[in-house]
């Protein structure tokens, strides 16, 4: 697996990533080949809460990558290739005028597990009455 440091706009790249990145499907891993077009850490800058909601399931990492794989642009996550480690997630505040590290946490951080995604969503209700200005993100937590 190659290390973020490494990751370069358009270079090319090669990892062995699941097949269906899916919490709730067995772990199955082909290679995958791609022209990075951009990266983002999930850490400094949370997804929005939709973005979340439209595949809570999906095994996600600290590190997204988008690439150009069979000239159709796809989304990676470093941490999810075989032999990588998988974060947690957790909700935050983010104040749209404050920098990144000041999103305030909210609650725990949930382990990369179905049974912790199904209970992010349970949780999600509770976000309905939020203050202006302000949104939940969901950041990506290191488990190591």
């Amino acid at each position: 697996m190659k290390t973020k440091k490494r990751l370069r706009v358009g270079q090319g790249m090669s990892l062995v990533y699941p097949v269906h990145n899916s919490l709730l499907l067995p772990l199955e891993y082909t290679r995958r080949d791609f022209q990075v077009v951009s990266m983002r850490s999930i850490a400094d800058q949370p997804l929005s809460l939709t973005a979340f909601l439209k595949r809570p399931y999906l095994r996600r990492g600290l590190t997204l990558i988008t690439g150009y794989e069979m000239g159709r642009e796809k989304k990676f996550y470093l941490e999810c290739a075989k032999g990588g480690s998988e974060p947690g997630l957790q909700f935050v505040l983010v104040d749209e005028l404050e920098p990144a590290e000041h999103h305030e946490p909210i609650g725990r951080v949930f382990a990369p597990m179905a049974e912790d995604r199904q209970q992010m969503l349970d949780l999600v209700c509770e976000f309905d009455s939020l203050p202006p200005g302000f949104r939940v993100g969901v950041r990506a937590v290191s488990l190591v």
